[in-house]
Formats: structure tokens, C-alpha cells, sequence
């Protein structure tokens, strides 16, 4: 399966959002609610096609996704302003897969 990234380094195919089981994303909406507080999400509104996909994005607060379509890069690491507030952010949020992505920007933009 070939990895599908978002613009903020996120392994998309790593997310509930993406699953085709109401079951698997409530469990999301759960812990997003739980975790961030984010009440405004629901099974429905978190099934995602993928960032760089036309169509429906779980997060509705990700401010990544409109400032790299926005500025026209194809990822965060390719912008003249990476790292910036919308990337660190993820740092220091205390989840894993976050600090993965951060890394996998850094990685892209090293050109490993």
C-alpha cells in the first residue's frame, strides 16, 4: 500500500477518519472530544477522502491543509516559512503520531 501523506506530514492511511466503519470513527470522535474538546465532531463529518483529495476532511480545525493548498506547496516541507505555528504545534501536543509527521516534514525537506 503506498502511504498517503497529508500536507502536514500525517500518514493518512494511519487514521480512523478514513475507515468506512461508523464504528472505528466514533471511537475517533470519542477521543478527539476527549483529548481536544473538539464537540463539533461526529461520525459523519469526520469520514475523510484525504487532505490533498477534492471533497470532505475530518479535521475541520486543521489549519495546515488551507495554508499549503493556499500557498501552493505540495507539503509543509516545502514551504519558505516551515516550521511554522500551524506545524509546531503538533510538537508539543503530546501524541506521537503528531511528532512522526513533524518528522516525516523534516525528512522530506532534507530530501531523505
Amino acid at each position: 500500500m503506498e502511504k498517503m501523506v497529508g500536507y502536514c506530514g500525517y500518514n493518512c492511511h494511519l487514521c480512523a477518519a478514513r475507515s468506512d466503519d461508523p464504528e472505528v470513527r466514533q471511537k475517533l470522535v470519542d477521543g478527539w472530544r476527549k483529548i481536544y474538546g473538539h464537540e463539533h465532531y461526529t461520525v459523519e463529518n469526520v469520514h475523510c477522502v484525504g487532505c490533498r483529495a477534492e471533497g470532505h476532511h475530518a479535521d475541520l480545525e486543521c489549519k495546515a491543509r488551507p495554508c499549503a493548498v493556499e500557498r501552493g506547496v505540495d507539503s509543509c516541507a516545502a514551504c519558505d516559512d516551515f516550521p511554522c505555528d500551524n506545524i509546531t504545534a503538533f510538537e508539543t501536543d503530546g501524541h506521537g503520531h503528531h511528532r512522526q509527521a513533524i518528522q516525516r516534514l523534516r525528512a522530506m525537506r532534507e530530501g531523505a
